[in-house]
């Protein structure tokens, strides 16, 4: 519909976009009277004046997704399940077998499984079990999840497959699936999802406008919405990351309506940032990382797939597949769902060949038999149909056009590049002003458009997705990128780099992509079925691995599990170096790694290595070698956990082996559990931390053993108080009244060395009712103790009442500090669970004047931000005590913050900690000057810590800039040794880079 001359013509938009596209323009009024009017005038501009105003009533109303009929509103949300339903349906991956369409993702969809990473694995206090679960159960789940998975591990395939098993269950829970880059820009998160689906469900409900107020509310009456939020690494910078973290945190804290459960996926992060990204904005989902297929998912994934393509004997052809894939030694590589999916494929289309031996080279095949079935012969191939729309154009139009599909694949890299790039241009227009897609003069520009359309959705490589082109998987784009747009030479030039210092060699891991870099070192890529490299870069990736040693030998053995292609000499000298390091004196844990490394070679005598290294103790992790048995071998690693469990030696960390061994084995590792809570000659603290694990594995006997340990008059008091307070936390057994006469028995400790034990037992009644844990102090005060064990008494009555403070020398950053009083008080401060103590302290001046400062954000007054205030203000406490203040009323949004941190930064008296903790809070609130101040400390002529841990300040916020000052540190003051292993532990474990 165009104006009159000189008006505004629309381009394929909605109205919002066009008027919104327009400067001074309003926004599209949302009155059915104006929108009339808006209506009869468009009409005009058209050339008709005739306007059917009961019709445009009606498709108003409809359009009107949040009214106030509750009826109504059923009704849209049936039309809006069935729409997301429709649009997860479709199959993410494409087919390549001729005369056949990627089938429905429900015929052909695998379920993986998902398992704790080892770290939270081997760390977790948690006495649950498990660990291990169908990738599907996190719908069923209550907490919020983060689940992790590299390229091509079915991430994007999950969330639809969430999408499909909750839209045909009764609205407990509504899913709602957006990438994760949606979620950037203004406005409230409501709006930001309501503009996604409206692109998203544009083809499926047209005449439905979503409205951020459909998603404000909660879906149905005690429903909520599941938020599926894809692709947080698609996302490009660090700060824009952050945001979107930031904004998700933010949403899982809020206790009103709607109330929002949300899944997040992602690739792994470089170096630390995923971690540091979340506990910057305290948000704790749980996290899962997605686990390869095994030989047997492959086998029913192949028969899935063969017979959703209709071909003859699927079953007979899935065995010949995996067959083939365990004598080429490429079932590892196959273990990622859009692997074991293209390979599948290549296999159906010549099955007597043998498959591509590298990544590299299976998406050079694949993306070739896409572009052999795209030029297809026969009236139905795009180049048919482009030579009978082009041929009235003359000779010239369709050679230019023949020339244009031939370069298709570079004219996509090129999309895929801008889109790399943060470019939102629809994907037409950026192909469409390609030098490789110009139009030939004797062509009309809309006849081209569409010859450039056509190609591009018989590409094969995109999809349309919100009315526009995009890759079908980020790894089809790491491809294309590696191999048309990147320079292959220099970039593997970059990636062995070493930098030397004296007498110094070091190499750190690129910060790029690990898939992409993995396409541009795979020979494959380019169509070589050799594994070789140019000699001088070969020479330079066996540099790498001796010189790199560790890291090096890390990172492409990191390489390998993805398929790439490397040379034989490489490989070799990667074996020789990581079976040099396991029989060295060097630390156990870097035999560990160098023993995993070893797996990655050969499976076999990684396996042995690591087997052997699980007897020698380790004080950082013990059961490194033991998680790298299980993730190789499932029952060499549980036989090993159960020896490592009835070790005696072991003493405490049998129960540890035993948590380990029940992710693998519930039902051995709960036997394990039980027989070492009955084991007599064990410590009562070992007992019951057996007994709580066994918790969820087996309610009932772990109830029964528990309360005959508190029973055991023979334990120690606080050893019976913990495992009464177990039973009391999962309402199972005479719990509490077991608790109370442990808390009595353990007051009446005379020893001055295992009194903490004790005011450990006495807390745990706190948790469960604190007055009558003070009553109990009170009473043991009354019976007039000595003078020594009344002023342990008399200190652990006051401690009772009020939270300890940080010490005056902590160096921690102050926002765990904070974090840590609030949790102290949460478990510690009877007042916070007393509201009629709570108010009285409220009303009291004399108790706000020496408020903690932890307590504030505890209290459920809205003057608590004025408490918070005051306590900053008090010249007559700490400075911790005061920043700690200050830093909580920023939390609170306080504009008064602001003055205080600007203050506190810049007042020598705080202490040089204190001005960087209270710059970077300064800093993390957006302001300059907490940035500007930072780097002045950064670059002063201060001791080398100091100017480290501003740097630490930066990086937080911008890792780059982090990079520069540490790069002007190691050029503005002498490098020994001691300070160079201070600056690497800053670039490795904030900046991931020398």
């Amino acid at each position: 519909m165009r104006r009159e001359p000189g008006g505004a013509a629309f381009r394929g938009q909605r109205l919002s976009e066009w008027i919104a596209d327009t400067p001074g323009r309003a926004t599209v009024p949302d009155d059915p009277d104006s929108l009339l009017a808006l209506v009869t005038v468009l009409g005009r501009w058209a050339g008709d004046p005739r306007v059917d105003e009961g019709r445009w009533r009606t498709l108003l109303d409809e359009a009107r997704d949040v009214p106030r009929d509750p009826g109504r509103r059923d009704t849209l949300l049936r039309r809006y399940l069935t729409a997301v339903a429709n649009d997860a349906s479709a199959h993410p991956y494409p087919a390549v077998v001729e005369n056949a369409f990627p089938p429905p993702l429900s015929q052909v969809y695998l379920r993986p499984h998902l398992a704790e990473p080892d770290a939270r694995a081997a760390s977790s206090g948690q006495d649950q079990a498990g660990g291990r679960m169908p990738a599907q159960d996190v719908v069923d789940m209550d907490e919020d999840c983060l689940v992790v998975g590299g390229p091509g591990m079915g991430k994007s395939s999950l969330l639809r497959q969430c999408v499909l098993t909750l839209t045909r269950r009764p609205a407990g829970e509504v899913p709602v699936r957006i990438l994760a880059a949606d979620l950037l820009g203004p406005g409230s998160v409501a709006e930001l999802i309501a503009n996604a689906v409206r692109r998203d469900l544009s083809g499926h409900e047209p005449r439905i406008i979503w409205s951020p107020e459909f998603f404000a509310v909660a879906p149905a009456a005690g429903a909520r919405w599941l938020l599926l939020v894809d692709g947080l690494d698609e996302i490009v910078g660090v700060t824009a990351r952050r945001e979107v973290v930031e904004k998700l945190a933010a949403l899982a804290r809020e206790n009103t309506a709607p109330g929002y459960r949300i899944i997040l996926t992602t690739r792994p992060l470089s170096g630390l940032e995923l971690d540091s990204l979340l506990a910057y904005v305290r948000w704790r989902p749980v996290r899962w990382e997605i686990q390869p297929f095994t030989p047997d998912d492959i086998h029913v994934l192949a028969v899935t797939w063969y017979r959703a393509l209709e071909l003859p004997g699927p079953e007979l052809m899935a065995d010949r597949f995996v067959a083939l894939l365990s004598r080429m030694r490429l079932t590892e590589l196959a273990a990622t769902p859009l692997m074991a999916s293209i390979m599948c494929q290549l296999h159906a289309l010549l099955p007597d060949a043998e498959l591509p031996r590298t990544r590299g080279e299976i998406y050079y095949r694949f993306t070739l038999q896409l572009h052999r079935r795209l030029n297809s012969d026969g009236e139905s191939g795009v180049r048919a149909q482009t030579h009978r729309a082009l041929r009235r154009y003359g000779d010239d139009a369709t050679t230019r056009a023949d020339r244009t599909l031939d370069r298709l694949p570079e004219l996509i890299t090129a999309l895929a590049v801008r889109r790399r790039a943060g470019d939102t241009a629809p994907a037409l227009e950026i192909v469409a002003t390609h030098a490789l897609a110009a139009c030939p003069a004797s062509v009309p520009a809309e006849d081209w458009r569409s010859v450039l359309d056509s190609a591009l959705r018989r590409s094969g490589l995109l999809d349309i997705r919100r009315g526009d082109f995009e890759l079908l998987h980020q790894t089809l784009a790491d491809y294309l990128i590696a191999r048309h747009h990147l320079d292959r030479m220099r970039t593997i030039r970059e990636i062995f780099a070493l930098r030397r210092h004296r007498r110094y060699v070091h190499w750190s891991a690129p910060r790029q992509d690990p898939s992409l870099l993995g396409f541009v070192l795979d020979p494959g890529t380019w169509g070589q079925a050799d594994e070789t490299l140019p000699a001088d870069l070969e020479q330079a990736a066996l540099e790498l691995v001796t010189s790199g040693r560790l890291e090096g030998c890390r990172f492409l053995a990191a390489q390998r599990r993805l398929g790439t292609g490397l040379p034989p000499s490489v490989v070799a000298k990667m074996r020789e170096v990581v079976e040099h390091l396991i029989d060295s004196q060097s630390s156990v844990d870097t035999r560990v790694q160098a023993a995993r490394i070893l797996a990655d070679l050969d499976r076999d005598q990684g396996l042995a290595a690591l087997e052997g290294l699980a007897a020698i103790p380790s004080h950082i992790d013990p059961f490194a070698a033991a998680r790298g048995v299980a993730a190789l071998d499932i029952a060499r690693g549980t036989r090993l956990l159960c020896a490592m469990a009835e070790n005696v030696r072991l003493r405490e960390r049998r129960v540890d082996a035993a948590r380990l061994l029940a992710q693998l084995d519930p039902l051995q590792g709960a036997q394990r559990l039980a027989a070492i809570a009955r084991d007599r000659p064990a410590s009562g603290s070992m007992r019951v931390a057996a007994a709580r694990s066994l918790l969820p594995l087996d309610p009932l006997l772990a109830a029964e053993l528990l309360e005959a340990q508190a029973r055991d008059e023979s334990s120690l008091a606080w050893d019976r108080a913990e495992a009464a307070f177990a039973l009391v936390t999962v309402n199972l057994g005479p719990g509490a009244s077991l608790l109370e006469t442990a808390v009595v028995e353990a007051l009446r400790e005379s020893d001055r060395v295992l009194r903490a034990n004790a005011e450990q037992a006495v807390r745990r009644l706190v948790e469960v009712d604190p007055q009558r844990a003070v009553a109990l102090v009170h009473e043991r005060l009354d019976e007039r103790p000595s003078r020594r064990d009344r002023a342990w008494l008399t200190k652990l009555a006051t401690d009772l009442l009020q939270p300890v403070v940080p010490n005056e020398q902590d160096t921690e950053p102050l926002e765990h500090s904070s974090a840590w009083i609030t949790i102290q008080l949460a478990h510690l401060t009877p007042i916070v669970n007393s509201p009629d103590y709570r108010r009285g302290l409220i009303a009291s001046p004399e108790h706000n004047d020496r408020l903690p400062a932890g307590l504030a954000p505890s209290l459920d007054d809205p003057r608590a931000a004025d408490l918070l205030y005051k306590i900053s203000n008090d010249t007559n406490l700490r400075p911790t005590q005061r920043l700690i203040a200050a830093c909580q009323l920023a939390r609170f949004g306080d504009p008064r913050a602001t003055a205080l941190l600007t203050a506190y930064a810049e007042d020598p008296s705080f202490g040089l900690i204190r001005n960087i903790s209270a710059a970077r809070w300064l800093a993390a609130g957006g302001d300059e000057l907490g940035m500007a101040l930072l780097e002045r400390i950064a670059r002063g002529n201060l001791g080398l810590f100091d100017r480290l841990k501003a740097i630490e300040g930066v990086a937080a916020l911008d890792r780059d800039h982090a990079l520069s000052l540490l790069h002007e540190i190691r050029q503005d003051r002498p490098f020994w040794r001691l300070d160079q292993a201070l600056v690497l532990r800053l670039a490795r474990k904030y900046l991931s880079a020398p």
